[in-house]
């Protein structure tokens, strides 16, 4: 094998460093002193020259002393370049924009704790693309203080990813290893959302939200051009950025958990095969628990299958989450005291053991992206009711087992308890979600049957019975919703909160609607204004907020329309559950959501496949999606199809034979989409404003019950056996 030639010359740095210097080839700076950020490139004289009697030069002199002596910390590179004297020569403009000082950042040589080895194999063309997007660059010292503390407050009880002690130790110089580039981007990334806009201002960014799009495209262009190469730093790398979504690629969440497992199991850290680089038992453990958290929270969230669930192994002891693997963490922390750590620690594990429980639940739930008609066809599904049950016992005796216990009344002025309660109450929109999900497909199963299955009363009792189970399940979600606005941990809002407040939202809506009195709407009225301020405080933080509000307003349309022509009716009166199906007394109208499902289950079902279809998908379902029992609700409530379509800049609700239907909902409007006009004062006419309050923005007109809304609302109250089920539903 022979042996690579030396190069002709070199600066007098990498001759020094005794490393090959290429700035023949490439131009001056070479690309060792470009990555270094040195502004110094100095080529060597000739042997001949340098034997030559020297005259003192001052310029000379100076130069000597600036490119001996070792790099100012935090000093910004002017990066330049000659004229080219080859074809291959690469050129960067002095004045180009990367070069300037002015955004607050500084190359990534100018910190010790940061490993650019994986640099020295890339292209030289690569690296100066890297350089050029700022891949390479990165925030003052001051500004990296704050941005790694947040990530470790806040990202980093959530995602175990890393050893916090060890960390430190690296990053305050004590440590023997380095931090990878890759890593310590989707760190930034991941906590920039929890920085205060001012910093990320210090650090040239208008706002969170221009500031998180950039620091992914940053981490993601470094991943794409393998400017680390070492499988466990990419598959941590994957899993932070998995918190990444936009109006563009609402999903990239779940590719980028699905590249994690990937990298993962080609990394062989997968328990039944030896791992090749190295890496010790807990940092593979803590990499897949978080990969399985990560996708637990995205595939309830985004009603999505699951794509771990191959999870013996997990259940094994030498693979669960041990307090010895965190003894480090819990002494050495830098953010939280010792006993804050082992409370979350604790928190963490109870949320480890309810992604396990949710394994086969899940996967039964979301067979494919979203659900679809096949979702719940009858036979297959029967097969699956016990495993259903049996997920939904597990889950109550985890929740009575369990050592945590939201507490909304929490102490505001103690940021280590509010971290805890902030931890159990994600914990907890994971569990009620989990539930509310089981009973809607329980519910559609039900409703979908091809052949009567039970008697009437039979039927009754089990709507009933899932009528209670929703209650429990969504006013519990909406409770652990709300404590992100009461307790202004909006301020700190993760992205996971905004797919679950999605179906609280719509029907707190529906609640306002059915308001019995003037008092109870004003309670309605509040509680449905916490949830549309979360999804608007999103808006700064979150650039798919745009995307969830457009497909949130949509789906309003259609549920104010049902809730017109559908729940309100009838008289005002409550109904009980003494009179649901009763034939000797008068109907009366539903005062709130779940009585609206025991009186229109397949109405309700309708609203919520839409939300779920919209959140999986990022588009309004078309009519094919649901079951067909479900599916015809539109028609008899609108007499026609409706066309739906998702614009985040312009929310549209259209029918094609009905114009009244075609109105325009822009930004401008969106208040009144969500139902926040203001509150009339309490002497106006209770007449005039249950009037107001009952009528949705669309279809215009009375909200009295006539004669077609009566046989409207007969012919959805119609059972399955019922003789003219063949005439409304097929």
């Amino acid at each position: 094998m022979k042996r690579a030639r030396r190069a002709a010359a070199a600066c007098y740095t990498c001759h020094k460093r005794k490393v090959r210097c290429d700035a023949l080839i490439h131009g001056q700076p070479c690309t060792n002193c470009r990555i270094d950020g040195r502004d110094d490139c100095t080529m060597r004289a000739k042997v001949s020259e340098r034997d030559k009697p020297k005259r003192l030069d001052t310029n000379n002199t100076a130069t000597n002393n600036r490119f001996e002596g070792s790099n100012p910390p935090h000093r910004e590179p002017e990066l330049h370049g000659n004229a080219p004297t080859s074809p291959h020569m690469i050129v960067v403009p002095k004045d180009n924009a990367y070069g300037k000082a002015s955004d607050g950042n500084v190359i990534f040589s100018s910190y010790r704790f940061l490993d650019g080895s994986r640099l020295s194999s890339l292209p030289a063309e690569d690296v100066e693309y890297l350089i050029s997007k700022r891949c390479l660059h990165f925030p003052r010292k001051d500004v990296l203080d704050e941005f790694v503390g947040q990530y470790f407050a806040m990202v980093h009880p959530f995602v175990p990813l890393l050893d916090e002690a060890e960390f430190w130790r690296i990053y305050n110089g004590a440590g023997t290893k380095k931090v990878s580039l890759l890593v310590f981007q989707a760190i930034l990334f991941s906590a920039c959302c929890f920085v205060p806009l001012e910093t990320l201002q210090r650090c040239g960014f208008n706002d969170k939200r221009t500031a998180r799009s950039e620091l992914h495209r940053r981490a993601k262009i470094l991943f794409d051009l393998k400017g680390e190469d070492r499988y466990l730093y990419r598959a941590q790398g994957c899993v932070l950025l998995s918190q990444h979504t936009s109006a563009d690629d609402p999903h990239a969440g779940s590719l980028w958990i699905a590249c994690a497992i990937r990298i993962a199991m080609t990394l062989n850290s997968y328990p039944l095969v030896p791992d090749i680089e190295g890496a010790d038992q807990p940092t593979i453990k803590r990499l897949w628990w978080s990969i399985l958290l990560r996708d637990r929270s995205l595939s309830l969230g985004l009603r999505r299958h699951p794509q771990v669930t191959a999870i013996e192994f997990m259940t094994d002891k030498d693979w669960l989450l041990n307090e010895m693997d965190f003894q480090d963490e819990f002494k050495n922390s830098q953010v939280y005291p010792e006993i804050v750590k082992r409370q979350l620690f604790a928190a963490l594990q109870e949320q480890c053991r309810l992604a396990v429980l949710l394994t086969d639940a899940l996967s039964i739930l979301f067979t494919s992206p979203g659900p679809t008609a096949q979702s719940y066809a009858v036979e297959p599904t029967y097969k699956t009711i016990p495993t259903l049950e049996m997920a939904k016992e597990n889950l109550l005796v985890w929740k009575n087992r369990s050592v945590l216990a939201p507490n909304s009344s929490s102490k505001r002025g103690s940021t280590e308890h509010e971290i805890v309660n902030l931890f159990t109450h994600i914990t907890y929109m994971y569990y009620y979600t989990a539930q509310m999900s089981i009973t809607h497909h329980e519910a559609m199963v039900l409703e979908n049957q091809s052949q009567p299955q039970h008697s009437q009363d039979e039927y009754n009792s089990r709507v009933m019975n899932i009528g209670s189970y929703l209650r429990t399940s969504i006013e519990g979600l909406m409770r652990v919703i709300e404590y992100f606005y009461t307790n202004q941990s909006s301020v700190i809002l993760p992205l996971s909160v905004l797919a679950y407040a999605g179906i609280p939202l719509i029907l707190s809506a529906i609640d306002l609607k059915l308001s019995p009195s003037y008092s109870e709407m004003l309670t309605r009225r509040n509680r449905l204004d916490t949830f549309a301020q979360i999804i608007q405080r999103s808006r700064d933080l979150y650039e798919v907020t745009d995307v969830v509000a457009a497909g949130t307003n949509q789906i309003l349309q259609v549920a104010y329309a049902i809730t017109k022509k559908l729940f309100l009716s009838q008289g005002i009166m409550p109904v009980t559950t003494k009179t649901v199906n009763s034939k000797d007394v008068e109907p009366q109208r539903p005062t709130r959501w779940d009585e609206a499902y025991l009186r229109y289950p397949r109405a309700y079902l309708y609203i919520s496949t839409s939300v779920e279809y919209s959140l999986s998908f990022g588009r309004m379902p078309a009519e094919s999606v649901f079951p067909e029992q479900v599916r015809h609700v539109p028609s008899l409530v609108f007499g026609s199809k409706l066309s739906l379509t998702i614009d985040k800049h312009c929310i549209r609700f259209s029918d094609s034979s009905n114009p009244y239907l075609g109105t325009d909902y822009s930004t401008n409007n969106q208040t009144l989409v969500f139902g926040l006009e203001p509150v009339p004062s309490a002497n106006r006419n209770m007449k005039t404003l249950m009037d107001k309050e009952a009528s949705p923005p669309l279809p215009e007109g009375n909200h009295h019950a006539d004669e077609s809304d009566s046989n409207l609302a007969e012919k959805l109250e119609h059972r399955p056996w019922d003789s003219d089920r063949v005439k409304y539903y097929t």
